[in-house]
């Protein structure tokens, strides 16, 4: 069954990812640790000369992402999630066209695929007017893939943060400190269209240009924010902390490693007490290597104890244990 329709919010918690993410062939020029990313682990050297991003078109990329609570955990969500497929991007004058196919989903170490795509979604997006839309998505046949299934679930909600989450990065030339990434426009429209009554009272810095670094030797624009943001949900305030970590691909403009954290304590009806959301999202880029070989086991959760408090400055997660 396919829907297509217009994104138009009328007002500016999931995060989305598109990634656009072990061990990996790293450049002697900088270290990168996919386990620690998000992490100062992550170098960054200074830019050599004018830089920019720009989408470019690409035809078969791959992708893995998970989203990794070690906090409270509200009723009717997972520990641990994780998606698999591929994607393209084709960028128009006026617009760009964003197709992706999900062959893959992990619900808490439950996993399904399948020889033909579990959904596929198609998004085209205006460069002018990001907030305005149009998408369309097929998910497999019921046999396959029930319609009320968790799996079903997991994929509607990632196809909706996506819708509301792609855009471009800065096309502006760069330097250090220059915005590269606004998280808060992308989280403000998945609110607007899927969660009206949570809104966004202090936004989330958008990420800053901190220079390139290597991932599995192709050079990105390493950019960062660490930041404390307020949503509203009714009459409630809620505080949250923001650790954020993009690697682009200088020649096509794709985000090849995200990493976001958003953790604090939370009080309103359906969660109550510390929430510790992690995202990972890779991109393989055609010659580059599985990105699903860079996603981890489900965690071990961690203590209440080490939760900040609300509205605390977000600081660095902590070091993963190293593999018995």
């Amino acid at each position: 069954m396919m829907r297509h329709s217009s994104i138009r919010p009328l007002a500016a918690l999931l995060v989305f990812v598109l990634g656009a993410a072990a061990t990996v062939a790293i450049s002697a020029l900088a270290q990168v640790v996919p386990r620690a990313a998000g992490t100062a682990a992550l170098q960054a050297m200074p830019f050599k000369g004018p830089t920019t991003l720009r989408l470019r078109a690409v035809t078969n990329f791959q992708f893995a992402a998970e989203i990794i609570s070690l906090g409270t955990v509200p009723a009717g969500t997972n520990a641990h999630i994780a998606v698999e497929g591929t994607g393209s991007v084709f960028p128009a004058q006026t617009f760009t066209s964003w197709r992706f196919e999900f062959t893959r989903v992990a619900i808490d170490g439950n996993s399904l695929s399948g020889t033909a795509p579990l959904a596929t979604l198609s998004i085209e997006t205006d460069k002018k007017r990001p907030d305005l839309t149009s998408y369309a998505i097929g998910f497999a046949p019921p046999q396959i893939l029930p319609p009320r299934s968790p799996a079903h679930r997991l994929l509607d909600n990632v196809t909706r943060a996506l819708i509301a989450g792609v855009g471009d990065p800065s096309s502006q030339p760069l330097g250090i400190g220059s915005p590269v990434f606004d998280l808060t426009e992308g989280l403000r429209r998945y609110l607007t269209k899927f969660m009206p009554a949570v809104e966004i009272t202090d936004p989330i810095s958008p990420l800053a240009a901190e220079g390139v670094a290597f991932h599995q030797e192709r050079l990105g624009v390493l950019g960062r924010t660490r930041d404390a943001f307020q949503l509203r949900y009714g009459p409630q305030a809620v505080p949250l902390n923001a650790d954020a970590t993009m690697l682009f691909d200088v020649v096509t403009g794709l985000p090849l490693l995200t990493d976001i954290r958003l953790f604090g304590t939370v009080s309103v009806p359906s969660v109550n007490g510390p929430v510790d959301y992690r995202v990972r999202v890779f991109v393989a880029l055609p010659g580059m290597g599985n990105p699903a070989e860079l996603l981890q086991p489900p965690p071990q959760r961690m203590p209440a104890a080490a939760i900040p408090a609300p509205g605390s400055q977000a600081q660095p997660p902590p070091a993963p244990r190293p593999a018995a």
